[in-house]
This record gives structure tokens, C-alpha cells and sequence, in this order.
């Protein structure tokens, strides 16, 4: 695999972990949550948010640590971009 080719592949998986984090996010706020109080009583959709709450910071936390991941392994790819300047 040349380098080009891991370029590509690690700009295919910034850009789908950032369209899973930024999805999360737009689903539950425009979603999920105005549903769950159309639906749901006071009580047991408090009961619900709390439970789905964790779930959803760990898919938000999974797809930012991949994008961090992705976004700074290209310096390590390509010797020219190997420069603090690139990683600040």
C-alpha cells in the first residue's frame, strides 16, 4: 500500500467518523429526544434519556477518538508532512 492509498484511506475514515459523530448528535437532538417527550410521559421519559444517555456518549466518544486517530496518523504517513507545525 503507498502512501497516497493510506492518505485516502485515512481521509474515507475522518470523514465517515466525523458524518457518524455529527449524526449522532443531529439525530438525538432533532430525533430522538422530542419524540420521547411526545410519547412518553414526564416520569418515564426522564427514565429513558438517563438510560440512553451513556450509550450515546460512548457513541460520540468512539467516533471522536477515531477521527482524532485518522486525522493525526497522516504526518506519520507521508515524511514531508512530519513537522510540529503540521501537528499544532
Amino acid at each position: 500500500m503507498t502512501a497516497l492509498d493510506l492518505l485516502w484511506l485515512f481521509d474515507v475514515i475522518f470523514a465517515l467518523s466525523l458524518i457518524g459523530w455529527l449524526g449522532a448528535i443531529i439525530y438525538f437532538s432533532f430525533g430522538v429526544a422530542p419524540l420521547i417527550f411526545q410519547v412518553l410521559e414526564a416520569d418515564p421519559a426522564a427514565k429513558f434519556v438517563r438510560k440512553l444517555f451513556p450509550r450515546y456518549y460512548a457513541w460520540i466518544a468512539i467516533f471522536s477518538v477515531i477521527a482524532l486517530a485518522s486525522f493525526t496518523s497522516r504526518p506519520l504517513v507521508v515524511p514531508e508532512l512530519r513537522n510540529y507545525n503540521n501537528l499544532i
